[in-house]
């Protein structure tokens, strides 16, 4: 497994630069997790014939023929949580963690996504998922 860090989340270029060297690398998927960094890596994918995964939201749907997927982050469920508990009178401040269990992450499963990923694998990633919520598979929390 590879890695490599930017040290920025706006620079497109080192982004592009990072990917294409793990691509010469070996690397076949490339993860990104860098804001407008990880737009080059995924401007990379074009141009370097390897598949990339987005974040945040759908980005597969920008780059239809060489991103698989995106991990999401469903900050969505988190605001209506919290709407919801403040209608409701039961809102406590602290720190909220989401995850699987409670749909604060997830991969997209766009048309897209489902285009580029087999049946086969879908149906792995979707019972890892569910081992994860159920606890039979124990992420570690890394901070």
């Amino acid at each position: 497994m590879l890695s490599g860090f930017a040290g920025s989340w706006e620079d497109l270029a080192k982004g592009k630069e990072l990917a294409l060297s793990q691509k010469i690398g070996g690397a076949d998927v490339i993860f990104q997790i860098a804001g407008g960094t990880g737009t080059g890596v995924l401007e990379a994918s074009k141009e370097g014939g390897f598949w990339g995964i987005g974040v945040d939201s759908a980005q597969e749907l920008d780059y239809p023929d060489t991103v698989l997927t995106s991990m999401l982050k469903r900050l969505d469920v988190a605001v209506f949580d919290i709407a919801k508990a403040k209608q409701e009178g039961s809102f406590k401040r602290g720190v909220f963690t989401y995850g699987l269990k409670n749909g604060g992450v997830g991969l997209s499963w766009s048309d897209v996504a489902k285009k580029n990923i087999p049946a086969e694998v879908q149906q792995q990633l979707k019972d890892l998922e569910q081992q994860i919520v159920d606890g039979k598979i124990v992420v570690e929390d890394v901070k």
